[in-house]
């Protein structure tokens, strides 16, 4: 007996970036075998995914693209990704099946992430100088933007540089917010 997928052609999947992937192909797409299966795709050759994205023995596609996984990453996922995913069927006298569908991967802006800004002390009389754009970085490498909750200064926007005359209206300790805005608009803050 050979192994038999469904007529039905698999449609189009779609995922966004750092959502799961899930496809029972055994289940959903195989409607007769004898015996032990072994189940394969194309995935890892495809450079944007580069990994084996289908379970061998169950038939189960399971796989969420993010950064870490998806291997184009210079920068990672800015634009739709789209590949046709062969998955292959063989049973153990050989008997192979395939089916192909097209898995489109959609890009999602992540937020800048954020490095802990340690604790910092100004003398009076003195100009406190800070830059803080190095505590904070974005993956899609899109623009940052800055912004503060402090009174007595205020971040440069574009270039993340604190800097100002430390008078003794400004003394005692003082928690500051600084906001770091990407282009998606996501925020993160430190």
């Amino acid at each position: 007996d050979d192994v038999i997928i469904s007529p039905i052609p698999l449609p189009d999947q779609t995922v966004d970036e750092d959502q799961q992937f899930f496809l029972d192909f055994k289940t959903d797409h195989v409607t007769d075998s004898i015996g032990t299966l072994a189940f394969s795709t194309n995935a890892a050759s495809i450079p944007f995914i580069g990994q084996e994205i289908i379970n061998t023995n169950t038939g189960v596609i399971d796989f969420t693209p993010d950064t870490s996984t998806v291997m184009s990453a210079t920068p990672p996922i800015e634009e739709t990704k789209i590949a046709t995913i062969n998955v292959a069927v063989e049973d153990e006298y050989g008997s192979l099946a395939t089916e192909s569908f097209m898995f489109t991967i959609n890009p999602v802006n992540d937020p800048p992430t954020v490095l802990s800004i340690p604790d910092q002390f100004a003398r009076e009389g003195q100009i406190f100088n800070l830059e803080v754009s190095p505590f904070f970085d974005d993956e899609e490498q899109n623009t940052i933007t800055f912004s503060d909750d402090s009174s007595f200064f205020d971040v440069d926007p574009v270039t993340g540089i604190i800097n100002f005359f430390v008078d003794d209206s400004m003394l005692g300790n003082h928690a500051i917010e600084i906001t770091a805005t990407d282009d998606g608009p996501v925020q993160a803050s430190n």
